[in-house]
């Protein structure tokens, strides 16, 4: 009877001891699943900001740097207007393929059209920025004043990144 009595007892307090730390680790692993959804959201709220920052500073830096080439000549000030839009409806389409990959509920049903996709848009751009130029239709050193406008945005905010993360392990 004792032994069947230490049995009962281990096996009472066995069960009282493992089921407290099942509780633990699911409480714990909930708890990390919450904070991992929160880290998360949080990114995606500070990415959102982050696009919108180039995006405005794209619109300024496009505008001026087309003013300054109308000042110039109109086929120049067109050149520049043509670079920076051309990238800039590049950009606008990578960010619909992108969001349309990894947004979906369900996902791709092949990696391989996937990157096709991505590959056909960089050769359509390709194929019209050689039109543009072979044709004559824009001056290439404006195009090229254009294409610099459009990735000044990009330049820049990523500078103002680097001096805050700068400062801030300084400070």
């Amino acid at each position: 009877m004792a032994r069947d009595d230490a049995l009962a007892d281990d096996d009472f307090y066995g069960f009282w001891y493992y089921s407290g730390v099942q509780r633990v680790l699911s409480f714990c692993k909930e708890t990390y699943q919450r904070d991992r959804e929160r880290e998360v959201l949080a990114l995606e709220i500070e990415g959102r900001a982050l696009v919108k920052r180039i995006r405005v500073l794209n619109l300024c830096l496009g505008f001026l740097a087309t003013a300054l080439g109308f000042l110039v000549s109109r086929k120049a000030g067109f050149s520049v207007f043509a670079g920076w839009a051309l990238l800039t409806i590049n950009m606008d389409v990578l960010e619909w393929q992108l969001d349309r990959i990894f947004n979906r509920p369900k996902k791709p049903k092949s990696k391989i059209i996937v990157f096709a996709k991505c590959y056909l848009r960089y050769l359509v751009v390709v194929f019209v920025v050689w039109l543009l130029i072979h044709l004559k239709v824009v001056e290439p050193l404006a195009f090229s004043s254009g294409v610099f406008a459009f990735m000044l945005s990009f330049i820049g905010i990523a500078g103002e990144m680097v001096i805050k993360t700068v400062l801030r392990r300084e400070g």
